[in-house]
């Protein structure tokens, strides 16, 4: 049995007489630690605001359970980060010897958050605070007052406190007679000496209640310890915990591999659920998500261009081309209509496409890491292929133009979209969501006497959720909206540009340098003019944030299309008139973006370009 001592801190999260922003509750335990130690938490908010600028302190010893109210500030609702920091002096003073920082999610009114750190001791391999190989108690005690004398396998020097306060004393060596007849063992007990005269593998009592079975093993006795959990092994030699002799010292290993329930991985000692993070729109339990069975690698088989495109549409999602490779696919399909891929690492090579299309929003779960040097895409770049993610239906939908030479409205989203030209149809308005998880916009088609002029799609919806780090060396993620058709004869107007869609990308450790994440609208397309070629609208660009337009083709007199939205100027633009010819349509309005690494995110000069809905961090 493992010795356990828990220390409970409950941080009560509320903003003068407003209603409560949200609670966490943070649980430290201790396994096989018991060294005096004071223990200082604080908590910060995703911006680097204090949360508690006065934490509580305590001290370990005596101490089991302890709540503390932290302090309170205005901007409690998002990421909060709590540090838990442990020193050996009664008061916190001095260098902490060992932090530990975790993150949880804090939403407003929703259920209470919950954060556990985890301390491990060594028995007598941890060294203590004093430096000595003492077992992890802490010398800087009054050994001249403790009150306990020293036992009969135990020399007379104190060299250390208990957690209790008592005395902890140096055992005699090992064999050393003791009692009637007996000898110390390795823990300080006397115990009957029977070993001497019995053969090896005979059974003995070694007097440790840790060691469920002993047998004599070259004229002593030696206890085995049970059989200790799956992410950890007893220390070597096999020793009792040295506060309390209930159960053997044990040290984390089997670092990183598999563990109990199918994915759950050993990570730092303990059994944990493969993904140490809970992603935006994701189911609450790991068990509703299919484990992976194999990694991702895309590359083209000779260095050029290659698509590798994923249909969502269906039940389970299936591989339409594979140019770069056909992974291995694992999917379900979640209550909330999303397909949910996992995969055990990802690989995006240089020139590598992995396209997703279809009806469904897609979140792409990476068990381990993930590199991106190509694209990944939910972008309208197949003609005729709708990007994965329908639309929701609270589009506030763009306006086609109803007359001659009105172009139709941009697509909105994150934000509005562009009106089309000679006062064509509106944009769409800002309907901006990261939950639930869903596409942008389509724009609206332009007037045309016969038939009309074809708007943008707007951009799909893609979730990357990586359990450990992504790195972006080059590669783009874009949900960057279609651009309208233009008009092809005197007083048609152009299709309105679709909007941008939905890029969310949460991991442990984000490494945007030299990346790219989009999610630009799409240009308008420019209005038409009888015997001449007019320009269609342009695809919202999925490296750079550089708007997206329809400047006037060279022999054509219709209005040029508006310009799509991005990071800098979020609407979509008006489309211009054209006279007696037609007017442009409307630009798509820029989508959404959101980025979290729960213990680092880096840009490091990468493009980020689109609405921002929930504030995020990523310097």
């Amino acid at each position: 049995m493992t010795s356990r001592s828990t220390l409970c801190l409950v941080a009560l999260l509320m903003t003068g007489c407003s209603p409560a922003l949200g609670r966490v509750l943070v649980t430290v335990v201790f396994e096989n630690e018991t060294r005096t130690q004071c223990i200082r938490a604080s908590a910060g908010n995703a911006s680097g605001g204090s949360i508690n600028a006065n934490p509580a302190s305590l001290s370990r010893g005596g101490k089991d359970t302890l709540r503390i109210g932290l302090g309170e500030t205005a901007e409690l609702v998002g990421e909060v980060r709590v540090t838990i920091a442990r020193f050996s002096t009664p008061d916190c003073s001095g260098t902490a010897f060992d932090t530990a920082s975790k993150t949880a999610e804090v939403v407003r009114g929703a259920s209470l958050a919950t954060l556990e750190f985890r301390f491990v001791g060594q028995g007598n391999t941890d060294g203590g605070t004093d430096g000595g190989s003492d077992g992890g108690f802490d010398a800087g005690c009054d050994t001249a007052a403790c009150g306990n004398p020293p036992g009969e396998c135990e020399l007379p020097q104190a060299t250390g406190c208990q957690g209790d306060g008592g005395c902890r004393f140096t055992f005699k060596a090992a064999q050393t007679a003791c009692g009637d007849a007996g000898v110390c063992n390795t823990m300080g007990v006397c115990v009957a000496d029977v070993c001497s005269v019995s053969p090896n593998g005979s059974a003995c009592n070694d007097g440790l209640p840790c060691t469920p079975t002993s047998s004599c093993q070259n004229a002593q006795c030696v206890g085995a310890c049970a059989a200790p959990p799956s992410c950890n092994a007893p220390v070597t030699p096999l020793t009792c915990d040295l506060a309390t002799p209930t159960s053997c010292a044990i040290r984390p290993t089997n670092e990183g591999g598999s563990c109990g329930a199918v994915g759950n991985l050993c990570l730092d000692g303990g059994c944990l659920p493969w993904l140490q993070l809970t992603p935006l729109n994701f189911p609450t339990r790991l068990a509703d998500v299919a484990y992976p069975t194999a990694s991702w690698v895309l590359a083209s088989p000779d260095g050029g261009a290659c698509d590798t495109v994923i249909s969502t549409s269906g039940a389970a999602a299936t591989v339409m081309q594979g140019d770069c490779g056909s992974p291995s696919i694992t999917s379900v399909v979640n209550d909330a209509g999303v397909s949910v891929i996992t995969t055990l690492g990802l690989d995006v090579a240089p020139g590598a496409r992995l396209h997703f299309v279809g009806a469904r929003p897609v979140q792409l779960v990476v068990v381990g890491d993930a590199s991106i040097r190509g694209v990944v895409t939910v972008a309208p770049l197949i003609a005729g292929v709708q990007p994965a993610g329908s639309p929701a239906a609270s589009c506030v939908a763009a306006l086609p133009g109803t007359a001659n030479q009105q172009g139709g409205g941009g697509g909105g989203f994150g934000s509005t979209g562009g009106r089309g030209g000679d006062s064509g149809g509106q944009g769409g308005g800002n309907t901006a969501t990261l939950t639930p998880l869903r596409a942008g916009c389509a724009g609206a088609a332009g007037f045309r006497p016969a038939g009309m002029s074809l708007p943008g799609q707007g951009g799909g919806a893609l979730q990357l959720i990586v359990a450990d780090t992504l790195t972006m060396p080059g590669g783009v993620v874009t949900a960057s909206g279609g651009g309208g058709s233009a008009g092809t004869g005197d007083n048609e107007g152009g299709g309105g540009g679709g909007s941008g869609g939905t890029v969310i990308i949460e991991a442990r450790n984000i490494d945007l340098t030299g990346g790219a994440v989009t999610a630009n609208g799409g240009g308008g397309g420019q209005g038409g003019d009888t015997g001449e070629t007019s320009a269609n609208g342009a695809l919202g660009p999925i490296a750079s944030v550089t708007a997206a337009g329809a400047a006037n083709a060279a022999s054509s007199s219709g209005g040029s299309g508006g310009i799509g939205g991005d990071n800098g100027t979020q609407n979509g633009g008006a489309g211009s008139g054209g006279g007696s010819r037609g007017g442009g349509g409307g630009g798509g309005a820029a989508g959404v973006i959101f980025i979290r690494g729960t213990v680092s995110c880096t840009r490091g000069g990468g493009v980020i370009s689109g609405a921002q809905p929930m504030p995020f961090t990523c310097n």
